[in-house]
């Protein structure tokens, strides 16, 4: 997860959660798997691929990215309203909307425009415009700068269920944008860290000369698998791994019989 880094790319610190937020638990709101571009002897990498990008995270210690075996990340509820700046050119906003309209395709999730946030309650994502003078503030400070980051929100450190996201995006027209609006807009969903294990295969990877534009197969795969209801936030590696497999000899046996 290349950033800005504002802060930490995932903290516990959480906005208080609304009872009118209705949870998904034991509910399948999902379309059919997205299995386009992908065979059934790719299933197994599938899974190697799920376990690098979902099963652990990254998070900062004294100033390094350090990978962990926390829980499973994903988001409780059914419906999610985000805000995007209004820093953000009309053509920035279109594809904020269409990435968001993708994501709540695959995973169920009613994704919801609202109001641009001053700060974000639970049940809600904040689009942030990086502009040219927010980063020369930044740099001029001491912060560094890469090209984009986000910061989700849980109830406590003990829970992985998102209750609420704040994600950093370059305000200006450059090479970065394709890659830093689907790789933030997806981390806000599932995915806990980047790997450089499956070159081609994912835009979350740390290889930057193979990385491709958009979601790819696997990239749509994987946030499928996560919202099934079977998969619940906080699992441990141990809890989720074995449904994981279990999906994907389901999904195995399904396109074996066509």
């Amino acid at each position: 997860m290349a950033g800005l880094l504002l802060a930490a790319c995932q903290t516990a610190t959480a906005p208080v959660i609304s009872p009118s937020l209705v949870s998904i638990d034991g509910i399948d709101r999902r379309g059919p798997a997205p299995l386009d571009g992908i065979e059934a002897d790719e299933l197994d990498d599938f899974r190697r691929f799920y376990v690098a990008t979902t099963l652990r995270s990254e998070d900062q210690h004294k100033g390094n990215i350090v990978t962990r075996l926390y829980g499973l990340n994903k988001w409780a509820w059914g419906g999610v309203t985000y805000g995007v700046d209004e820093d953000f050119s009309d053509q920035q906003k279109k594809d904020i909307d269409a990435v968001f309209a993708l994501i709540g395709d695959i995973t169920g999730v009613k994704l919801v425009r609202g109001a641009t946030m001053r700060n974000v309650r639970a049940g809600e994502i904040m689009v942030h415009a990086l502009t040219e003078r927010a980063v020369k503030t930044r740099t001029a400070r001491g912060g560094s700068f890469v090209i984009c980051t986000g910061q989700m929100h849980w109830p406590n450190s003990a829970s992985r269920a998102i209750i609420a996201a704040e994600l950093y995006l370059p305000a200006r027209d450059g090479i970065d944008w394709d890659d830093c609006v689907y790789e933030e807009l997806g981390h806000a969903f599932a995915f806990g860290r980047d790997t450089s294990d499956f070159p081609h295969r994912t835009i979350f990877t740390n290889d930057r000369s193979h990385r491709p534009v958009g979601f790819t197969p696997f990239d749509k795969l994987n946030l499928w698998v996560t919202y099934d209801p079977r998969l619940k936030p906080g699992m441990t590696y141990a809890e989720a791994e074995p449904i994981v497999r279990t999906i994907v000899n389901e999904l195995r046996e399904k396109m074996a019989a066509g």
